[in-house]
């Protein structure tokens, strides 16, 4: 994976305490150069590589079995090949968090249960829909002890937070420890709520240091 392809904000992986993978929107509503400016955790390098073409579709051929299904595995292997790339260069002792945002939080979501990479935290920021089949029939990893932030919009459709309190439950059944908020009355464009709680649960659960985040435990 060329460097050039990336984007890579707050210093060198090699050096870094944590890693943040983050993976955006298909909008790019939030760059990581905004998560980061959120977030203002020290140590911390965030990287991100995009999933989307510039028609907004994901990088792979799509095909709906359903409304509000379809497969991406081509973006996975984005995801799974930039982690192997930055496991490879990292400090051994450093933390790696992925994050998904709106529509990258299936994207997320898919990684997770298709590779058995031991994470150390994982957020699903603003999510779209979670699948709770593919938990089910593809997760890979176990869950035990693994930091998980799943935030909502009480904006979206009833049946995609249905769908995302199933996948929820699910995570929980397999050791997660899930936090789950939805934020009510918020727009699309409003992240600070949800980048405080993700920062709030980066403190908390892997000790690294930063603004305070108290508030939003």
């Amino acid at each position: 994976m060329r460097l050039n392809t990336l984007e890579i904000y707050g210093g060198k992986p090699e050096s870094a305490e944590a890693v943040l993978v983050y993976v955006p929107g298909k909008k790019r509503e939030m760059r990581a150069r905004e998560l980061a400016n959120g977030l203002r955790l020290d140590g911390v390098v965030y990287v991100s590589a995009s999933v989307w073409r510039r028609d907004t579709q994901l990088c792979c051929p799509l095909h709906a079995a359903s409304s509000d299904s379809f497969w991406i595995g081509d973006a996975v292997t984005v995801v799974s090949n930039l982690i192997e790339y930055l496991l490879a260069r990292m400090n051994k002792r450093a933390r790696i968090v992925l994050v998904g945002f709106r529509e990258g939080a299936r994207v997320a979501a898919e990684y997770l249960y298709r590779n058995s990479v031991r994470l150390d935290a994982i957020a699903f920021l603003n999510c779209v829909a979670l699948s709770e089949k593919s938990v089910a029939e593809y997760c890979a990893e176990d869950l035990e002890g693994l930091p998980m932030l799943i935030t909502l919009r009480d904006i979206e459709a009833t049946a995609l937070m249905e769908n995302t309190w199933e996948a929820a439950a699910i995570f929980e059944d397999m050791g997660a420890q899930v936090d789950i908020r939805v934020y009510p009355n918020a727009s699309l464009t409003e992240e600070g709520y949800e980048v405080r709680a993700f920062g709030s649960l980066m403190q908390r659960r892997l000790r690294i240091k930063g603004e305070s985040f108290n508030a939003y435990h």
